[in-house]
Parts: structure tokens; sequence; C-alpha cells
């Protein structure tokens, strides 16, 4: 038996559209793969400098993964990672003026144990597969979803809506962002989903399902979903990152 508790991958593609490519994903595992920590950001379009508030915040992240991923109190530790990212962004701003206007959403995940925790900012999501089932973690933070959060918009409104990319939070958008932050209970086979919305705008919900019921190994898996979304047009960045509990 493996004593590996967790394993992960993330990939990435500028898409069929874009001419670069503004989102960032990466992956930790803690010793012996018994942690593992997931992150994925997607730059603001039509923003200045969209690639580096992704780098950025990725590069903070990477920073506070090196120093030691967390055995205690992962809702905390994780939302002081986004914080620090975010201060991280607000800096670059600072110091490269064609920057000031950076920013990205991000999308973090922190496997220990038996639960996860999520945090997030913007339309980048979290999913889970457990069993067939694929459940959505997160809650876009968009002019859109907050209109059909106050009964504004029906669901069938969204997919069309002028304001389904204009985010309501985001790292670089103000000085202290407030980070949703949930734990969750893992059990052992379930699979983990981070993506930007060059994903989750391409390809339904089903059949993002479907793919990631096949049980392939996480890196066909995150090929399978990238070429789904070009299949449909391709017309974002696509930036998937796979986490998954052996047992």
């Amino acid at each position: 038996m493996s004593t590996k508790r967790f394993e992960a991958c993330v990939c990435t593609d500028i898409g069929r559209v874009r001419t670069r490519n503004e989102d960032c994903g990466d992956v930790w595992l803690g010793s012996s793969a018994s942690r593992a920590l997931a992150m994925v950001a997607d730059g603001m379009g039509g923003h200045p400098g969209g690639d580096h508030a992704s780098r950025s915040a990725l590069d903070r992240t990477a920073l506070a993964a090196d120093a030691g991923l967390p055995g205690r109190r992962p809702v905390e530790w994780l939302r002081q990672m986004v914080l620090d990212a975010n201060r991280a962004v607000r800096s670059e701003q600072i110091r490269t003026p064609s920057h000031a206007r950076m920013a990205t959403t991000m999308v973090a995940l922190l496997a220990t144990g038996s639960s996860v925790a999520v945090a997030h900012l913007g339309d980048s999501r979290a999913y889970r597969l457990r069993d067939t089932r694929l459940t959505q973690l997160t809650t876009d933070h968009t002019v859109a979803q907050a209109m059909l959060d106050e009964g504004t918009y029906r669901p069938e409104d969204l997919a069309r809506s002028p304001y389904r990319h204009v985010l309501t939070a985001g790292l670089g958008l103000e000085d202290e962002p407030e980070p949703v932050v949930a734990r969750h209970r893992s059990l052992p086979g379930d699979l983990y989903l981070l993506c930007s919305d060059g994903l989750s705008n391409a390809i339904p919900d089903g059949e993002i399902a479907e793919i990631l019921r096949d049980q392939a190994t996480l890196a066909t898996t995150a090929t399978s979903l990238i070429a789904a979304a070009n299949a449909a047009g391709g017309p974002d960045n696509i930036t998937v990152a796979l986490v998954r509990r052996l047992y």
C-alpha cells in the first residue's frame, strides 16, 4: 500500500484565442504526500499586467508552502496565505506604475488528513467529485452571481449575462479583501478540481464530471479537460489543478 495520502497535478494552456497566458497554477505536496496545497490564479483580462498579478500571487504562495504546510488550523493558515498574496500583488502595483490596475482571481485548496480548506476570491472555482457526484465548492464573485443571489437573475440568464465576467472580488482590487474560506470533510477517493473560468465557461459541469469520472491518471484527466475546453473554442486561457485523496 502506498504511503502517499494525496496526489496532485496542474496543467495550463493558452487556449485558442488569447495571445498570452495570464493564468497560473501550482501544486505542492507535504512530506510523504501527507498534505497537499493547490492553487489557480487567473489574471484579469484587459488589465495591464494580468499575467504579473497571477504570477505574483503564486510566488507568494510558493514561499508559504516552502516554509512548511500546516498540520493544524488550515482555515486560518489558508486565509492568511491569500491575504499575503494580495499584499504581494498590491506591492507590485506600487513598484510598477504600468501595472497599477493589475489584478487576479485566486482559488486555493489545502488538504490535511480528513478535511480540506478552500479559499477563493473571484470566479476561479473549486469542485469535488465524490463517487460519481460533482459538487461546486465555491460561488463566483461576479456581478451576475450577485444579481442571481438577489433574485434579479434566473439561473438560465447567467450564461448570456454581460456581467458574468465582471468581478466583485479579487487580489489587487483592495488593500484588505475578505476571502471566502470554508472547510469540508474529505473522504478516501475524493477528487478535487481547481480551475480558471477558461474551463468552467467553456464546457458545462456535466461534461467536466464525465471527464473526472473516467478515473484516469491525474495528468491524463487534466489534459482531457483542457482538450475539451479547446474543442469548445478555447476562448480563454485554461488552467486546472487536481488533488486526489488516496486513503
